[in-house]
């Protein structure tokens, strides 16, 4: 109070009265600025245009009540403290005084400069600090709103792996809960590029939100007049006020007013930065620290939504990438590796066995068995695509499973006896029906079989069992390997996936086939390992 006058209104009707108020305060050495009023229409009047700290009004005055004037202004909503002066009254009349919203009550009778300058200093630090705190909360909840805000803008900012669509979304939300009638997003060079290179989107790296047109009307309206008041600015030099920090301050002190404006950075993982949100003119006042923390978070959440398209777009890529070698292999190489297999096959059949050219026919035989194996390679490949993409088509008719398990063992019989295993075949019930594609069936068995010779030591023993469970039939191939280690179970079936620790490397590709015949059937497939108990495969298939 010391360093600012207050600005008192003195409401009384009587003149001597008043004079006796500001002789009072003259008295008390408080700097004031004191404005009169003799009635209580007068006294509303001046409340209604200006801002006082404090008004001390006389509780009886013609065709009024220092209460009624109380309650009016409350009406107004003028928040201002009132001390009332009365010539009479008792204790019952301060209570109600009080109960009205009057901060004191000062009998004029012990109106003493002492008296007044303790009422004055008490009244004025009171609303002060209510006005404070009342600052203070609308803040708060204004905040609070923000961050709720905020959350919300979290979902819809990760809710999408477009590039355009998240930052459109973190420009745009940003814009609103800071109520800035512009916002910006700009990306820099590398962060509008993902990790393989390429450009994450084709539009130019700018993203924009502007407030509604009546809005965007009066942002215009004001540099058409800063313009016109002030010749020698320039539109370039209004930009370049514009986007300096320092230059609303430069030009407050002609009577113009700059919007101010708020930027945050989007920083990458590395540190490097990605890209810059920018706000300009704030509807209502200026930016402040509040504003600064909440776009800070934004830009944080926009920083992690982009590195995670970038990533995503990186995945897309080396997916997109690899399909096309797999295209390529699967069709372009499929017809020249299949006539290979069959001029091999040909000149087999009608070279004689005793042909002196013996050499020739051996060469002929390995031939063929490396066109058999690309063959087999490409239709896996094939397999895969069709899976992936869903187009894996199965013509499930009944079929005995007695019949179906020995024809996939006789099959394997020759590549185990040669690896000195052996292969048992077991049915736990009497030989039900199966609904399945007998091909497909087939190539699971050999998938799984397959991978338990390859697995299985010399001497050891595969089991190849079926049994009936309710509406299904469950197959276990079993093999007496050293099994698959527990942090290995979950990923057995990825595709191209193979334990680092083999030394058996193939394609990775027939498990992921094997599911996705099986899963085709409508059946389900997994592997288990119990200790020392080799890998047991299971999978099953709808009972016929």
């Amino acid at each position: 109070m010391a360093d600012q006058a207050l600005k008192i209104l003195v409401v009384d009707d009587d003149d001597v009265d008043r004079m006796a108020v500001r002789r009072a305060l003259k008295t008390t050495g408080i700097a004031a600025s004191v404005t009169e009023a003799n009635s209580a229409a007068s006294a509303l009047a001046h409340l209604a245009k200006g801002q006082f700290d404090c008004t001390l009004l006389d509780y009886r005055m013609p065709g009024s009540d220092g209460l009624e004037v109380v309650r009016k202004a409350r009406e107004m909503g003028v928040v201002v403290p009132f001390i009332m002066l009365t010539g009479f009254g008792d204790e019952q009349t301060a209570v109600d005084l009080m109960k009205a919203g009057a901060a004191d009550y000062i009998p004029k009778s012990s109106l003493t400069p002492e008296r007044l300058a303790q009422s004055l200093r008490g009244v004025v630090r009171v609303h002060q600090a209510e006005v404070e705190a009342s600052r203070a909360d609308v803040e708060l909840r204004r905040y609070a709103m923000q961050l709720r805000s905020v959350a919300q803008a979290a979902i819809e900012i990760n809710a999408t792996l477009s590039v355009d669509a998240m930052l459109q979304a973190t420009t745009e939300n940003a814009r609103r809960i800071l109520s800035a009638r512009r916002a910006e997003t700009r990306l820099t060079v590398e962060g509008a590029a993902s990790p393989t290179g390429n450009t994450l989107e084709s539009q130019t790296a700018l993203w924009r939100a502007t407030a509604p047109a009546e809005e965007e009307q009066e942002l215009t309206s004001w540099a058409d007049a800063t313009r016109d008041d002030m010749p020698g600015i320039t539109p370039e030099i209004l930009a370049m006020l514009t986007a300096n920090p320092d230059a609303p301050g430069l030009l407050d002190s002609t009577g113009f007013h700059i919007p101010s404006t708020l930027s945050a950075e989007l920083v990458g993982r590395n540190g490097r930065m990605l890209g810059v949100i920018q706000l300009w003119d704030k509807k209502e006042g200026d930016f402040d620290d509040a504003d600064e923390a909440i776009l800070t978070q934004l830009a944080q959440l926009a920083s992690v939504a982009l590195e995670n398209a970038r990533l995503f777009r990186a995945a897309q890529d080396a997916t997109r990438a690899r399909d096309d070698l797999v295209a390529i292999v699967s069709h372009d190489l499929r017809n020249p590796v299949h006539t290979i297999h069959m001029a091999a096959s040909f000149l087999l059949d009608i070279a004689p066995a005793n042909d002196r050219r013996i050499t020739a026919r051996r060469q002929l035989e390995v031939i063929q068995r490396a066109a058999t194996r690309a063959n087999r390679l490409i239709q896996d490949l094939l397999d895969v695509a069709r899976i992936q993409a869903g187009g894996l088509v199965v013509d499930p008719i009944p079929v005995e499973v007695e019949s179906l398990m020995f024809e996939a063992v006789e099959a394997a019989t020759p590549l185990a006896t040669a690896r000195e295993l052996k292969v048992q075949c077991e049915i736990l019930d009497a030989a039900p029906m199966v609904a399945s594609d007998r091909e497909r069936v087939l190539q699971v068995f050999a998938n799984l079989i397959g991978n338990a010779i390859k697995f299985t030591p010399k001497g050891g023993e595969i089991r190849v069992m079926a049994a009936r469970e309710n509406s299904e039939v469950r197959f276990t191939i079993a093999d007496s390997g050293p099994g698959i280690p527990p942090e290995h179970l979950a990923h057995v079936f990825d595709r191209y996936w193979q334990a680092k620790s083999t030394a058996k490397l193939g394609t990775g590709l027939g498990l992921s086939i094997a599911k996705g015949i099986v899963e085709a059937h409508g059946g389900r497939i997994w592997v288990e390992s119990p200790p020392s108990s080799g890998a047991h495969f299971n999978f099953t298939l709808p009972a016929a």
